[in-house]
């Protein structure tokens, strides 16, 4: 019991669990940006540069949670996640956590990215605060999960 308070008190958001996180953005700068604050919080991000890109990554991999570009050359957010959802990465990736990246706030583009199979969406710019949010709602730490 004593070692279980001690992580509690000791909890950052990098000990939550391995979570292997793929990215799909098609400008490099952005790719930098995010790379750098998912290292900052304490995990590490595949980058590619889109929808087609990233299914092919994902095809014999695991994958926890993928950050969306809506909009990328030769396969946008909203159709590679269809495409995820049908088994076309790979059948254990099916129910991976897709959450879009959006410069568009508009309720009509919220509702889209929910209909078409996403957990959720990131506003850009996005600010490390934001991530650590969305990381966490999805991914909360086990001690969390326990029934008092």
């Amino acid at each position: 019991m004593g070692k279980m308070l001690h992580h509690i008190n000791t909890f950052k958001v990098g000990d939550l669990k391995e979570i292997k996180i793929f990215v799909a953005e098609d400008y490099r700068s952005n790719q930098r940006v995010i790379s750098f604050m998912l290292k900052r919080l304490g995990y590490e991000g595949c980058m590619c540069d889109n929808g087609v890109e990233l299914i092919e990554q994902l095809k014999g991999s695991d994958c926890d949670l993928i950050l969306m570009d809506l909009q990328m050359p030769k396969m946008g957010g909203l159709e590679a996640t269809r495409l995820i959802r049908n088994g076309e990465a790979g059948e254990a990736n099916k129910d991976v956590k897709i959450l879009a990246l959006t410069a568009n706030v508009t309720a009509g583009v919220e509702e889209e990215c929910l209909d078409g199979g996403m957990d959720g969406f990131l506003t850009k710019p996005i600010t490390p605060r934001a991530m650590d949010q969305a990381i966490k709602e999805h991914f909360p730490p086990a001690e969390s999960n326990v029934a008092v």
